[in-house]
């Protein structure tokens, strides 16, 4: 499990000199792009599932995702953080849907952003982050609802084939938002701050897609599900945390 979100590191009160305030546009459209459409997308889901069938399921998954997003984990070398929510944001498309799917990845970007320093916690961020992953997991909802159309009955290993996909999207469409964002900021070439620092998370999204894919096999939530859910983000948790203090940040 891996989603990331960005994390602002300039210290409170600081201050931005003016060159700082010319180079600066890029990366403040970009952000407001992003916040735009995710909104957007936050809106039109809201108003699907408010408008839907009564899924009680779904608001147990969210609950669990805003607990979930809180436990991240700083990723060394780049202003982001990963955390361990991403089979809960598959749980809720693979069973509810790309609307589900889009909401529960916008509760785990504001958990998530909640969760860092201060200057992090600005509203901005916390718009940007909770607008790119609904947008993420909308789109990402979207590819796995095409896959799981074309591929005919989910039996057998062809059950496994839109979870990848849904997987990959995700992962591509979460870090790459992020490690634009981080590039525009800082002026870093944005495919080497994607390949350095966000890369090596795509197993981590796969094994997220391929557990959710497992546990969605029954196409309800239960307790046992969100039992197996939260073993295996602990799990997870530990694992990431142990793997980056091994990497000078």
């Amino acid at each position: 499990m891996g989603r990331v979100i960005h994390s602002a590191e300039r210290s409170f009160g600081e201050t931005v000199t003016p060159m700082e305030k010319r180079t600066a546009k890029p990366h403040q459209w970009y952000l407001y792009l992003i916040t735009c459409l995710g909104v957007g997308v936050a809106a039109l889901s809201s108003y699907s599932l408010l408008n839907g069938p009564a899924a009680p399921g779904w608001i147990a998954l969210a609950a669990l995702t805003a607990v979930g997003g809180c436990a991240s984990v700083k990723i060394p070398g780049v202003k982001s953080k990963v955390s361990v929510s991403d089979v809960l944001v598959f749980l809720s498309i693979m069973i509810f849907g790309p609307a589900a799917g889009g909401l529960t990845a916008a509760v785990d970007g504001i958990a998530g952003t909640l969760r860092c320093k201060r200057p992090s916690r600005a509203l901005r961020n916390i718009l940007f982050n909770s607008a790119a992953m609904a947008l993420a997991g909308y789109v990402a909802g979207e590819t796995f609802m095409i896959l799981r159309a074309t591929s005919g009955p989910l039996t057998g290993g062809a059950s496994f084939i839109p979870a990848f996909g849904l997987s990959l999207a995700y992962f591509l469409l979460n870090t790459g938002m992020v490690a634009t964002m981080v590039g525009l900021e800082s002026g870093a070439n944005i495919a080497r701050v994607w390949k350095q620092g966000f890369l090596g998370l795509l197993p981590s999204y796969l094994a997220s897609g391929l557990g959710a894919a497992l546990l969605a096999l029954g196409g309800h939530v239960g307790p046992m599900v969100l039992g197996a859910v939260a073993l295996m983000g602990a799990t997870l948790y530990l694992a990431h945390k142990t793997a980056f203090q091994r990497i000078p940040a």
